[in-house]
């Protein structure tokens, strides 16, 4: 009798474990919301760019106004968790209520909502209008964007996002304070300009921490997106570009971790497309793309290489005007283009004397 219960209960646990059929409603869930939320962040982050924009250059539409929308959304929105840090109101009440501020910036007035939101529909057709031109091109591009994405299913392994692009949001939301950090040992890029990560404690502070994977292969989307939508009406080649792009071994790897690789790369490439598109600059056409080089610089510390780069080609491009009127476009562009990580490097000089530390640090 006991042989045989032994072998009914044998059975019956084979047949639970290897043929039965257990669903993760938990995982399944959390996954959705996972995705849902850059959703948000984007749609948030478009709608108080397009005031931001609309109020300071005016009102416009197209494929490019898209970009920079949403880019000023992201600069401006993540420089106010940078100003709250610094003065150290990072607590949960007071994050609610810039919360709920930015949600009512963004959808007031509701009944333009709908007006404002048509440029999705646009984006769409623009996008099917280029993919029956490049089919082949595109598909393979979609199928490295669906390895990417699959990647976002495990747990995540990027070293840089698990010691400090997520780590660091955490601390600042422990000490409600973004000035408490000690810049010794491996607490050192927490002092550098990282305004990406910003968003990072908007995810963490609603306790949806693994969704920052998330919204940094949204920007890695953007990323593409400006090479199939924006250049590929300047440079026919955009498409393979844009192909290069997903197939390179570190895009894949980095796209699925919470890294802030794609955010200042989507700011430096609107900023190119821009200044390249005129042959001679004037103050008024300076403006948009040296705030997305600072918008850039305010992400990456280490960006400030190319920030020469878009320093010496308005030198070059504008070198027959007088002395006189390029020193000053040099100065306009530059005092605009800082303007914006200012506050990071304050921020690095009070906590270690150094306004681009880690830089000549021993």
């Amino acid at each position: 009798m006991g042989l045989i219960s032994n072998i009914i209960t044998n059975y019956n646990y084979l047949k639970q474990d290897y043929t039965g059929i257990h669903i993760n409603f938990y995982g399944i869930s959390s996954f959705i919301i996972n995705c849902i939320i850059p959703l948000i962040i984007i749609v948030v982050f478009f709608l108080v760019g397009s005031k931001i924009k609309d109020k300071l250059f005016g009102k416009s539409n197209g494929i490019i106004n898209f970009f920079i929308k949403f880019a000023f959304g992201y600069i401006s929105i993540s420089s106010g968790f940078l100003i709250l840090g610094m003065l150290g109101l990072f607590y949960q009440n007071i994050l609610y209520l810039y919360y709920i501020s930015l949600i009512v910036i963004a959808l007031y007035p509701l009944n333009t909502l709908k007006n404002r939101l048509g440029i999705f529909p646009e984006i769409f057709k623009e996008y099917k209008k280029q993919f029956i031109s490049n089919k082949l091109i595109n598909i393979a591009i979609l199928g490295f964007i669906l390895i990417a994405f699959l990647r976002l299913i495990p747990p995540e392994v990027g070293v840089d996002a698990i010691w400090y692009h997520t780590d660091y949001p955490r601390l600042y939301l422990s000490s409600h304070s973004m000035m408490n950090i000690n810049p010794q040992g491996k607490y050192y890029p927490g002092v550098t300009p990282t305004l990406s990560d910003m968003i990072y404690v908007f995810t963490i502070s609603i306790s949806a921490m693994d969704s920052s994977r998330f919204v940094h292969y949204g920007f890695y989307l953007l990323v593409v997106l400006e090479f199939l939508l924006l250049y590929k009406k300047r440079y026919p080649f955009a498409p393979y570009a844009a192909l290069l792009f997903v197939t390179s071994p570190i895009i894949i790897r980095v796209s699925s971790s919470a890294y802030a690789e794609f955010q200042w790369v989507f700011c430096w490439l609107i900023a190119v497309f821009l200044i390249t598109s005129k042959s001679k600059h004037d103050y008024k056409n300076l403006i948009i793309p040296s705030v997305l080089i600072g918008g850039a610089l305010a992400t990456k510390l280490w960006f400030l290489p190319f920030f020469g780069v878009y320093f010496l080609y308005i030198l070059i491009i504008n070198f027959s005007e007088s002395k006189l009127k390029l020193l000053k476009l040099l100065t306009f562009s530059s005092l605009i283009t800082f303007s914006i990580p200012l506050l990071w490097y304050l921020r690095a000089y009070i906590i270690t004397g150094n306004p681009l530390f880690p830089t000549f640090w021993d």
